[in-house]
């Protein structure tokens, strides 16, 4: 059934007269009847008793108002709920992060630019973040490690260096650049900020 029917529908059984009503729609008798009727024959039953120059509502004229009454509520109820979840100045983000300490720094300039955005951010290894992201439980992650999988794009949005100090006398010293694997049979010692 066309939706624009069904708006028809509602101002006719509100108001119990085909000539008024089409005069509030602003469109001709002939039109207005014409849909009703296509309603009708869609359902193959009639939904006004007529009498005279006004119809009523039968009681399945009065089962289908209250039917497309609910529905009118929840697809008004949806777009609410979707023009709040992709507005700009409300709304809700929600993200995984694999290293939730850089994400205060990531996320602020965004935040004060849009105060009334809910921010929701789950803690997650990078299994945990792909199967948050395949179920639609986040809109992204941030991973410190690339994630892949044939129906995520990954993307780097940051480089952070890593340096390794040493002394002098350490055979490592002479090197400008290292992989990982190197010092991996190293004692290592982390800084954190503070």
């Amino acid at each position: 059934m066309e939706i624009t029917k069904l708006k028809y529908f509602k101002v006719v059984a509100n108001m119990n007269n085909i000539s008024e009503a089409a005069k509030r729609l602003n469109i001709s008798q002939a039109v207005l009847s014409k849909a009703i009727a296509s309603i009708e024959d869609e359902l193959g039953v009639a939904l006004f008793d007529r009498k005279g120059r006004h119809i009523y509502l039968n009681r399945y004229g009065e089962l289908m108002l209250n039917y497309i009454d609910s529905a009118f509520r929840e697809l008004n109820e949806g777009e609410r709920i979707i023009k709040e979840l992709t507005g700009i100045e409300s709304g809700q983000v929600t993200f995984a992060v694999t290293f939730p300490h850089v994400m205060p720094l990531l996320i602020q300039n965004y935040v004060s630019r849009h105060p009334n955005i809910k921010i929701k951010q789950y803690q997650a290894i990078s299994e945990r973040a792909t199967h948050l992201i395949l179920n639609n439980e986040v809109d992204f992650a941030i991973s410190s490690s690339k994630i892949e999988h044939r129906d995520i794009s990954w993307e780097p949005i940051i480089q952070d260096d890593i340096y390794l100090t040493v002394s002098k006398e350490h055979p490592l010293s002479q090197c400008t650049s290292l992989e990982l694997t190197q010092i991996k049979d190293e004692r290592l010692i982390g800084q954190i900020e503070g």
